[in-house]
């Protein structure tokens, strides 16, 4: 149970983002700096989701779920809503998952493990076979945590 409602936060964490990012974009508070109003939200989002799945399912929900936003899984499903639901305009520029993830030009992954593995720089790309295995990684991790941990 306690893996299933990690794995519903990071979809729920996942829809805030695509929808949270977009409306905020739309009315200037996301301007690509580290501390906006748009980032801060999603801060405080991140930290009740933590705080409800702990009482909720206890310390392991909560570290799952943040497990999984490390390794990039909320961005992933983020691109997976934006090609799927385009509710914002489609294609934006830049573009969705075929565009940036599959065409390689992600460089916001630097405060993932593996971007802090190798950081050369901060916008060095992270090719999509990094953000795959990185993802993989994570969901195994999370998944053996469970199982040993359980």
């Amino acid at each position: 149970m306690e893996l299933i409602l990690s794995f519903a936060a990071i979809i729920i964490f996942s829809l805030y983002d695509y929808f949270g990012f977009h409306i905020s974009y739309k009315r200037g508070w996301e301007n690509f700096k580290p501390v906006n109003r748009y980032r801060v939200s999603q801060l405080l989002t991140q930290i009740i989701i933590t705080i409800v799945l702990f009482f909720l399912g206890g310390w392991f929900s909560a570290l799952a779920f943040n497990l999984l936003w490390w390794t990039w899984w909320a961005d992933i499903l983020f691109y997976f809503w934006y090609d799927t639901l385009r509710a914002f305009g489609y294609p934006r520029n830049p573009g969705g998952f075929r565009e940036q993830v599959l065409g390689n030009k992600v460089t916001w992954a630097y405060w993932t493990p593996w971007g802090l593995i190798r950081s050369k720089n901060k916008n060095e790309v992270m090719r999509r076979g990094e953000i795959f295995f990185q993802a993989a990684a994570g969901m195994l991790f999370v998944t053996a945590l469970y199982l040993f941990a359980g």
